[in-house]
């Protein structure tokens, strides 16, 4: 287990996240904005709003990617250094579940958008769920 690695790890896949997520919201914020988002930009705060989240975007999931990157390593011990879809079950079914768990604010806010957010949700579970794992082992396994 070697932390440095796994933070690495954990920051590729995280910005991978943050930034799809951002050219996704802005495609979606600019042609079929939230109706809250709507209401900012009617009273001239929406830049505000705009920066804020896109830069606590990028930094939340590169920090949520590194914090799942090494507990990632912590469970796959024992288990040998090969790449596979899921290296660890239990670390995919813990990732599944905090994602769907994350999802439930983003209901309340995303109405009338189900789909954008089930499209999420399976990209962060594919992303945290598989690819940080296999990035971890692949770190590790350099030569």
């Amino acid at each position: 287990m070697t932390p440095v690695l796994d933070l690495l790890a954990g920051m590729l896949g995280g910005t991978l996240m943050g930034m799809t997520w951002l050219g996704y919201a802005a495609l979606l914020f600019t042609f079929d904005p939230p109706t809250a988002f709507k209401q900012r930009i009617e009273a001239g705060t929406s830049s505000i709003v705009t920066m804020a989240v896109a830069v606590g975007a990028l930094f939340g999931f590169a920090a949520a990617g590194s914090g799942l990157a090494v507990v990632s390593d912590a469970s796959m011990l024992g288990i040998g250094g090969q790449l596979s879809p899921v290296p660890s079950g239990l670390y995919f079914a813990m990732v599944l579940t905090l994602c769907v768990v994350a999802s439930v604010p983003a209901i309340a806010v995303m109405r009338g958008k189900l789909v954008h957010l089930a499209v999420w949700v399976a990209l962060a579970t594919a992303i945290y769920g598989v690819l940080i794992p296999n990035l971890v082992i692949a770190l590790q396994n350099r030569v």
